[in-house]
């Protein structure tokens, strides 16, 4: 299992590394680097910690619904308020892509 944590300026990566080991530490997220990682074979597990939003694009919220359609579970921390929203449009699409495949299983 391969856990892939995007961290930046809120928590040192070596704080990171000592509280996950074996994780790859990454620096902040931004837009078209989920969807890159979601093509990959390799990652299970994908931790949003810090990402870009003022000087480039922000990560997608569909990127993120690919990823967990492939089977990558993704998780997030935020302390702004933009990742409080963008979390919960997850949460509403999330929603949403489960009642769709919820028949496949």
């Amino acid at each position: 299992m391969t856990t892939l944590v995007f961290v930046g300026p809120t928590l040192a990566a070596a704080e990171v590394a000592a509280r996950l080991p074996g994780a790859t530490v990454l620096p902040p997220v931004a837009v078209g680097e989920i969807l890159a990682l979601s093509r990959r074979r390799g990652a299970t597990q994908i931790a949003i910690i810090d990402g870009y939003f003022e000087r480039m694009a922000a990560v997608w919220h569909k990127e993120i619904l690919i990823a967990l359609e492939r089977g990558i579970a993704v998780g997030g921390a935020a302390r702004r308020r933009a990742g409080a929203v963008r979390y919960a449009r997850r949460r509403r699409d999330l929603s949403r892509v489960r009642a769709r495949h919820a028949g496949r299983r």
